[in-house]
This record gives C-alpha cells, structure tokens and sequence, in this order.
C-alpha cells in the first residue's frame, strides 16, 4: 500500500507561500503588547500558522490518495447444463458419465483449488449458484439457452480477472439463438465438455401439429401431424386424434427412417360450438427412449357452422369487390350481396325483409353514403336490421359525401359527436396499444410482428380532423398524418353496446392493403386476416363483460411465460383505470396469486412462470379499496409435450465449434484431470486507488475556525492589539 498526496498547483509555490506564512506569524508575535510569557506566543504562532496553513490548502486543493496492491486469482466460468435433455447424458448406450457424476469427480476439487470457479446454473434462465456445491442437482428444466448463460457470465465478471469458460453441456439448444453469433468479441476462451450420445436413441416424437385456430362446427377440420422416429424404421405406430380421452379418428402408419418426418392427415367434424381442446397421441412403443414427446395438444374455437353473410353497399368500388372475394373464399360463408349500381337499379334481389332477415348471422356495409338512394333506402334497413333487430355489424364507411350525411347516420354507425371534416386525404394506420392485443389484429404473430406489419402497410383515405365513436367503442388502429393528431380520428374500432356488436373501418380504399403488399410481397394475407378475423370477432356471441382477462394463448409448453392482459371498463364501455385486478390460478393441486400492473387506458398486465403439465383455471377480481366490481375466469393449459425430448442425442459439431472459435478446445470428459494440470493463468496484480479530496471536507475548515477562534479568544482576555 501507498500513500500520496497531490495539490492542484505546484507544490513549491505552496512551500514558499507557507514559509512566507510562517516568517509573518513569527513577526508577528516577535514582542507583544501588554508582553506574555515566551510559551503564550509560541502557542498563538502555531495557532496562527496552523489556520494559515489550513487556509493555503484549500487554496491548494489537496486530494489525499491511497493506492492499495491486490493480487487477483484468475477466474474460471463453469456453466452448468441443468435441462431435462441432460437426464439423458447417461445409460448404456452413452460414452459419457452423467452430469452429477462427472461433478464429483476430482478434477473439480483441483480446479477450485488453482482457481476461483464461478457457477452458473442453465437451462430456459441462467442463475448464479449462491451455495456451491448445491445439494441436489435437478435435470428438469424445459429449454436449453447456451448464448444466455454465456452473457451472464460475461456481464458477472467483466471486472474480474475472468480467463476461461468451462460450459458442460449436450450442445442441444432451442432458446435464445445460435451461441457462435457471440463469440466473435468474447473476453475468453470457452472449454467444452459435450455429454450425451452421439447417436440417437430409439425414439418416437411428434415433431408439429398444423391445424387451424377457428372451424365450423359441422365441418370437416383437417388436421396435419408430422411424426419422426430414430430407430424404427418400417415399424408401425398408430397416430390418434383425442377429445376428452376419446378417439376421434386414428390412423396406423408406417414409420420414417431415421430423422426423417413422416406427415398424417387425420380428419374430424366437431360439434361443440365454442373453444374445445383437442390431443394427438401416439401409443408408447416397446423400446423407446421417453414416451413424453408422444403427445401434443392444440386448442380450436369451433364457431356456428356456415354462417350467412348479407353484403349491403351504396354504391359499387375496389372496396365492395376486395371485400366479397375475401368472403368468397371461405367456404364457410354464404355470401349474398346487394349493391346499388345507380339510384334506380339495385344488383341482387330486394333488400331482405324481416323475416328473410332472421336468416342471416351478419350484415356487412360498404360505401354506406355513396348516393341519394344509400341515404334514402339503404339506411332506413340498416335501422331496422342492426339497431332494432341487433345484427352483428361490420361496416367500411367509404366516401362521405357530406358531414350533414355521415351524422344523420350517427345511430347507425355509431358517431358520437358532431364530426369535423376537412379534404380527403391518404394517412397512415397507427395501432394502439388496445389494438396490438386485440384477437381482430392478431395474425398469427406477436405484438411487436403486428406493429411492424401495420407501419409497412400503405396509406388509404380519411376525411376528418375530429371524429368520436359512442360509449363502449375501443379504437384499434388510428389514421396518421403530419397535419392532425391521430388520437381523434379512429380508423379502425371495435364498439359494443349492450347486444349490439360493430366493427367500424372508418375511411376508404382498404383494399390497397392487400393489393399495393401483394405487389412487394406476394404471400401476405394480412388484409384477408384482417377482414376473417372481424367478422369472426363480431359474430361470435361472447357475453358483454366489464372486465376480460385473457392468456395470450390458450396452450403453453413448459418453459415459456404466460402473459395475462385484462380490460377493464365502467358501465358505458369506456376504459376504466385505477383498479386492483388479483388472478388466482389453480390447478395439479397449486394455489398461486398474481396482481396485475397497470398500463393505462383500461389495460392491465402480469406474467406467471409455466407450471408442469396440465390444465388449469384461473379467476381475475377487479376490486377498489371499497368494493369489489367485476370478475373475470378462463382456462389455460401447459402442455406435457416437452421441447427437451426433441433430440436425444448430442450436437458435438456445435460444441467443438465453440470451443475453436472463441480460442479453446473440447475436452473429453474422461480428460478433465489432465486439462486442468494443463491450466497455466498467473494471477494479476492490480492496484486500487482511493482519493479524497480534503480541500471538499468540513473538518478543513473546522480547523481553520477553531484555530482562529481560540487565538481570538486569547487575545481577547490578554487585551493584545
């Protein structure tokens, strides 16, 4: 250790101004008027050149510095491979000892004794061992993530003297992306040990289970299996499709050859409307490695078989026509539409009547206020058959002629306040937070997909400055522009109002979503997805609710997280802030309880670690300080199928890969011993310097005070000048 001390200034300057300091005290008490004995006067000139002393330091600006030598041991980062994949590192067909074997080896002892190991557990998380060794060592865990652990390590030690990586693993990973994308600047060389067989067992597993998210009930639902087998090659297996323990159709099927997929189409009719869950199964075979990768489950809302769709529009345009093929399309609709081609001539039959009209499930409207004749028959049947007799409703408002049009309409498309217009003009949709969570937005994938999909789509036209929809409206997407705020102008909403049910595309020229993305990418269906998903949403007779919680899927696997989101509303429909909203999840025999975090706007979130396999039900509370004031339930499951058991065999290429890259090698583990004698990094000498600067320190200037106090007061009793 050392110490020093360092002025801002030169410190001969400091010197000299302390000697001149001094040979002024000295003059100063030399003699003394009335005289005091010799040691009064060297007392008050040390006095004197003490606060002076003090005084210049400050001046001076001294900082006092401690430099203290360290010597630190080298570290060494072990990663530890905790998933269920590794229980099968071991057995009579492995080369390799098991993992809790291997840790209690020797060769561990000697390592902690040349060198400080760091652990960290891995699996779908990476954790630092706070006790080492642990009692027990769990190989459990769902999802292999090499490249986190790796960065953990990274990030715990990067002011350590950190010289190598030890990981212990089969190299099989399927979370977090490719290891080797970090390796390229990483701060030491990283020592494989790959356990496990380096050929696959005999094994049988459900590789994908393709399937729709909606059918109709009645109506055949195809459902696609790919199976891979190792070792079985010939042999037979039975596929079956399962419905509360049930077998709905089954097919016998000859197996693949090794690591090749065999695909099964099995076909089924369901009956129940509503959302039913469903089971492929594959009876164990004698022989094989696990029976947990043999099963998968998948859930599908059955909706009300082949619906009737009344397609009503003011006037013909690319709106009409894009819409009716997209309908078209779908054999589960029955399409009939009635568009007015001038303000005599109508193409189709007359208007339904009321009791042709009990035959259809929706009505959908377009260019609604296109036309004398729209304005004077189409919008009087729109009265009788959305307001009065509660149709589902799904319109695309289209041109407007006038403002004076659109609100004389305002019980029909639901306008809440006198709108404010201005030229038509293209703009951008912007989704909102509502929207990015809304089933009519979700195609298939996760929120930030959604949005990035949604700002890429091309502009369409919009009319209005300011526009309101009425109480129980949630605006999905609104229109964007330099000139106005796209808060106040909805173009796409969803409203609810007691029975009633309007999805509300509110502008024109949708259909350029789907032909201006086809022209830069030929397979999008966002639009087709868009408008499928809108009328499902607004046909299906979901019970209004002041609150919905929801899971982002309704099947998780073991390893993932479950995101609940719930929408809170007051009695008008409006969102509703400041609630206390408690999930409580039961079931496998837990009891577990989450609160939910606000998000603003109506909209609250919570996320719960995945529980082993099994269905489970969940209740949401939404309460006040003073009461409780809705409620909410659903199911979820997790399924028993593991991700783990995909591959049962070692991917020695990739660990080798690891090990060249980042500077190491592979380490047989039958070789640890010898590796770690072979281990030759010295300690590093490092210095840790603390400085204070004094000049910032109130003791300085309580010594200058003091001093001067005390010779005040001296010289105050002896009444020297």
């Amino acid at each position: 250790m050392s110490v020093y001390l360092e002025l801002a200034y030169n410190a001969w300057f400091f010197i000299l101004a302390l000697l001149l300091l001094a040979a002024f005290a000295a003059w100063a008490y030399r003699s003394t008027l009335p005289p005091v004995s010799a040691f009064l006067r060297r007392f008050l000139f040390a006095l004197r050149l003490l606060a002076g002393a003090f005084m210049l330091l400050l001046i001076f600006e001294p900082i006092f510095g401690i430099a203290i030598r360290k010597e630190e041991r080298p570290v060494i980062a072990l990663l530890i491979d905790t998933s269920a994949s590794m229980s099968l590192s071991s057995g009579p067909s492995s080369p390799t000892p098991s993992l809790p074997e291997l840790l209690n080896r020797q060769w561990l002892k000697r390592l902690e004794q040349k060198y400080e190991v760091f652990p960290i557990l891995f699996a779908d998380t990476a954790s630092v061992v706070a006790d080492w060794p642990p009692d027990s060592l769990e190989l459990i865990r769902e999802g292999t993530n090499i490249s986190l652990a790796l960065r953990l390590a990274e990030e715990k030690l990067a002011s350590r003297h950190f010289v190598a990586v030890l990981l212990l693993s089969d190299g099989v990973y399927n979370l977090g992306g490719d290891p080797l994308g970090l390796l390229e600047q990483y701060p030491a060389p990283i020592y494989t040990v790959t356990l496990g067989k380096d050929q696959p067992d005999r094994d049988i597993w459900i590789e994908e289970v393709i399937a729709n998210e909606m059918a109709f009930a009645n109506t055949r639902v195809p459902v696609e299996v790919v199976v891979r087998a190792t070792g079985f090659s010939g042999r037979q297996a039975m596929v079956q499709l399962l419905q509360n323990g049930q077998v709905l159709q089954s097919q016998t099927v000859r197996l693949p050859a090794d690591l090749s997929e065999k695909k099964v189409r099995l076909d089924f009719v369901p009956e129940n409307v509503g959302m039913n869950k469903f089971e492929i199964s594959i009876p164990p075979v004698k022989g094989e490695t696990t029976d947990k990768n043999n099963r998968r489950t998948f859930y599908i809302k059955v909706l009300k078989s082949k619906l009737r769709i009344a397609v009503v529009a003011g006037a013909p345009g690319p709106d009409v026509s894009f819409l009716i093929r997209t309908l078209r399309r779908d054999k589960n609709f029955t399409v009939k539409p009635y568009i007015f081609l001038s303000e005599q001539k109508l193409l189709g039959d007359r208007l339904p009547r009321k009791a042709e009209l009990d035959t259809f499930d929706c009505v959908v409207g377009v260019n609604l206020l296109a036309g004398k004749r729209a304005t004077t028959t189409l919008l009087p049947w729109l009265r009788s058959a959305v307001v009065e007799h509660k149709k589902p409703f799904l319109y695309i408002l289209g041109p407007v002629p006038t403002l004076q049009d659109l609100w004389n309409a305002r019980d029909v498309l639901l306008i809440a306040t006198r709108p404010v217009g201005k030229n038509e003009s293209t703009v951008l949709p912007e989704p909102t937070l509502q929207g990015l969570i809304h089933p009519i937005l979700r195609t298939g994938e996760e929120a930030t997909g959604v949005k990035e999909t949604i700002e890429n789509l091309p502009p369409v036209f919009y009319r209005f400055s300011r526009l309101s929809l009425q109480a129980g409206s949630q605006v999905l997407l609104t229109a964007g522009d330099d000139a106005s705020p796209a808060g106040n102008r909805p173009l796409l909403a969803t409203i609810r109002q007691g029975e009633r049910r309007v999805v509300a595309f509110i502008g024109g020229g949708f259909w350029r979503w789907h032909l201006m993305m086809q022209r830069i990418d030929p397979g999008n269906t966002f639009y087709e997805r868009l408008i499928l998903n809108s009328l499902r949403w607004v046909v299906s007779a979901e019970e209004s609710k002041l609150l919905k919680v929801t899971t982002n899927k309704e099947i998780y696997r073991t390893g993932e997280e479950i995101i609940f989101t719930a929408q809170a509303y007051y009695e008008d429909f409006t969102p509703r802030d400041g609630l206390e909203i408690t999930v409580k999840i039961q079931g496998k025999g837990l009891v577990q309880e989450i609160v939910l975090n606000a998000r603003g706007n109506g909209l609250y979130e919570g996320k719960l670690n995945v529980f082993e396999g099994g269905d489970y039900r969940y209740t949401a509370v939404a309460h006040t300080e003073e009461r409780e004031v809705s409620r909410d339930e659903g199911n979820f499951s997790v399924e028993p199928f593991r991700i783990e058991y995909l591959r049962t065999h070692a991917d020695r290429l990739l660990m080798e890969k690891i090990a060249r890259r980042s500077g190491a090698r592979p380490v047989p583990p039958d070789s640890l011993e010898e590796w770690v004698e072979s281990l030759d990094y010295a300690t590093r000498v490092a210095f840790e310097e603390k400085e204070f600067p004094l000049w910032q320190r109130w003791p300085m200037l309580a010594v200058i005070v003091v001093a001067l106090s005390i010779e005040w007061f001296i010289r105050k009793r002896k009444g020297m000048l």
